[in-house]
């Protein structure tokens, strides 16, 4: 048994252990037996009490579910956007699915229906959502811990399951190797149970329990487990400070193999995983797509992709339009509204009908043409002129007429190309990540520059096939060219 300290209780039952007489300190099942007396009469007998599972608590990433608080306030997908991809995810005959796209596609946003879907469902058996920012949700390191809380939750027995393999391992475990928690404090415990779930059906037992009828129910039906932001998981252990790229493609490997390790194990669940297209994740999960573990998604390359990136920039000018109606209809004499008026609008406010009327299907149509089914350049065309301190109407002219703008110490950068395969682009002091991004006919290309990475630079590009989709990023100074090959 475990030194752990235990809540204490006294029992007088008589004769039930007059094997033991007289002996001290021993355990039956989860029971710590202090002591019995000589006629067999046990003086105290201690069990286990919820310190295991606390500190399994105290182990998982605070805000990593798709139901807590700080995920709230996450929008889901708009109504009969993205059907195609739910229908792709769920007739997946494999356990894993990766779901990949560059940033600003709207992963995440899928990720939270899908596991709001599926909790409704009672599918959905644990979620974690990494955060590059977040020490606890930028690493594997509480992944397991917290994968384990939350399938608790939604396996009846499992708790217990559980609370028993900690109290065999001591909760030194809980510092272990992931792949090593993952082994001893959940694939070992769901194996337990399911093979009392197994043993019951088979020997047609009347009292086969809750936990066991639950378990037996999952062979019929998907659990889903729902990863999303693989790319934000930057960094091996929870102790390493500012990660390099050779850290972040370490760590994103390791949450990917401790997924697979548990993926061959034969438990019944699914997993479903989001991230943008790095190199080696792909390569990985290539590599096990061919032996039909993985099924890999390309969100872009959904016929219905560029209609769903239409409906969100619609939407969001109709938002726009409506909160100018509500703005102009709420002014009176004293030239202010009323708290009713007050009130932001959201997308349940918006009159597509009506409010679409302005900017007018022209002006919509060239808005569409120049984002070019590019879901990141929609929202921002629609952040642009739903923040900006001018008229949403100049707003608007300024964008058709010079391009989506990042601002950045008053100076303004395109991030929507020319239609045409030559261009340049010019910014100026870098303060935090800013992504440029840039489309033509047949060529897409991103960008991503870190605080302080080229203080001044100009983007050049040429995306001819003559010039093998070369971009290259040249500082003002005409030097230090950094050759950059698109993927």
């Amino acid at each position: 048994m475990a030194s752990q300290s235990y809540n204490s209780c006294t029992s007088n039952t008589s004769g039930n252990l007059s094997l033991f007489s007289g002996a001290s300190r021993f355990g039956i099942g989860r029971l710590d037996v202090t002591s019995v007396a000589g006629n067999g009469n046990v003086i105290n007998v201690s069990k286990p009490g919820p310190v295991y599972i606390q500190s399994l608590h105290q182990q998982a990433a605070p805000g990593a579910s798709h139901d807590c608080d700080e995920r709230h306030s996450r929008p889901p997908c708009y109504p009969d956007t993205r059907e195609d991809v739910f229908q792709c995810i769920a007739e997946s005959k494999k356990p894993i699915v990766l779901v990949h796209a560059r940033a600003g596609q709207g992963k995440s946003t899928i990720a939270q229906t899908l596991a709001e879907r599926y909790s409704e469902k009672n599918q959905c058996g644990a979620s974690f959502f990494f955060d590059r920012t977040s020490p606890r949700r930028n690493n594997p390191s509480y992944l397991v811990a917290t994968l384990a809380t939350q399938l608790t939750s939604s396996i009846p027995g499992l708790e217990e399951c559980i609370e028993r393999a900690l109290e065999a391992e001591g909760l030194g475990i809980l510092e272990k190797d992931q792949k090593e928690q993952l082994e001893k404090i959940l694939v070992e415990p769901l194996l337990s149970l399911q093979a009392r779930a197994v043993e019951a059906t088979d020997f047609g037992e009347e009292e086969v329990g809750e936990a066991a009828s639950e378990f037996a129910d999952l062979n019929s039906k998907k659990k889903w487990i729902i990863i999303d932001g693989l790319d934000a998981c930057i960094a091996p252990t929870r102790h390493r400070q500012q990660p390099t790229k050779v850290d972040a493609k370490f760590a994103q490997l390791r949450v990917l193999s401790l997924i697979d390790s548990l993926r061959s194990r034969g438990l019944p669940f699914s997993f479903l995983i989001f991230a943008r297209p790095e190199t080696w994740i792909m390569e990985y999960c290539r590599a096990r797509s061919k032996q039909k573990f993985i099924e890999l998604v390309d969100l872009c390359a959904f016929a219905s992709h560029k209609k769903d990136v239409e409906i969100v920039l619609r939407v969001g000018l109709c938002r726009i339009a409506a909160k100018e109606r509500r703005r102009l209809l709420g002014l009176g004499d004293t030239g202010t509204a009323d708290e009713d008026e007050e009130k932001e609008p959201d997308d349940d406010d918006v009159d597509m009908d009506e409010d679409l009327s302005w900017p007018g299907e022209d002006r919509v149509q060239r808005l569409i043409t120049m984002i070019d089914g590019d879901m990141l350049s929609a929202s921002n065309v629609v952040k642009q002129i739903e923040t900006s301190t001018d008229d949403p109407e100049d707003r608007l002219d300024v964008l058709l007429e010079k391009g989506l703008q990042s601002e950045s110490e008053g100076s303004r950068t395109s991030a929507i190309a020319p239609t045409n395969n030559e261009g340049q682009f010019r910014g100026a002091t870098i303060n935090g990540a800013v992504q440029f991004g840039g489309t033509s006919t047949n060529n897409t290309f991103h960008q991503t520059f870190q605080s302080g990475s080229t203080p001044q630079f100009m983007y050049t590009f040429n995306l001819s096939p003559a010039a093998g989709r070369q971009v290259r990023l040249v500082q003002d100074s005409e030097s230090n060219m950094d050759q950059r090959r698109l993927q």
